[in-house]
Formats: C-alpha cells, structure tokens, sequence
C-alpha cells in the first residue's frame, strides 16, 4: 500500500493500524513508520495512539484528493484560495489577444 489515508475516529484508527500490524504482513503490507504520521482533527484525544511511535502532527484540517477535511474556517480557506488562484488564471488568459486561444484555454 502507498499513500494511504486512515481517517476516522481514534478508536477506528486504532483498530485498523492495529489490523494492519497484525494481518498486513502476511498480505505483503507493511506499515513504513517513518513516512507515516498521525494528524489529529480538532480535539481529538489521541493518547493511545503514541504507543505506535508515528509522530504525531497538528494541523486544522487536511485536503484529500482535492477535498477539505477540518473545521469551517479551513474549509473556507481553502475554498478562497482556489477561487483567488482561478481568478489570477482567468485574468492572464483574458489579456491574450487571440479569442481562439482564449476560448482554448477555458
């Protein structure tokens, strides 16, 4: 497995690492710990979770195949910073001098 996602609750979360651990070598899948990392979401509690030795990572929210999960206020963010990025790419391609060409690029 490379570039999984386990995104639940800490009780989920620790039954499918503690799954992995125990099955997932005889199918070939082995947890690599130092490309892994635990990102609580709000205040989640994740005590438990430090006896795995993954390094735990703060963060407000998380973007997963172009999608927000977090708060509000991340998710705003998120969404303002796309829409300001779209309007810098409009803007350039309305300052072509060719109609084809922009309507192309559209």
């Amino acid at each position: 497995m490379d570039d999984g996602r386990l995104i639940g609750t800490p009780i989920e979360i620790e039954l499918a690492l503690k799954s992995i651990l125990k099955l997932g070598p005889d199918l070939g899948l082995f947890l690599n710990k130092s490309k892994s990392k635990i990102i609580p979401l709000g205040k989640t509690p994740m005590e438990t979770m430090r006896t795995y030795g993954l390094p735990i990572v703060h963060a407000e929210g998380l973007i997963v195949l172009g999608s927000t999960v977090g708060d509000q206020s991340f998710c705003n963010e998120f969404v303002e910073q796309i829409t300001d990025e779209i309007g810098e790419v409009l803007f350039k391609i309305a300052l072509l001098n060719d109609t084809q060409s922009q309507y192309l690029m559209l």
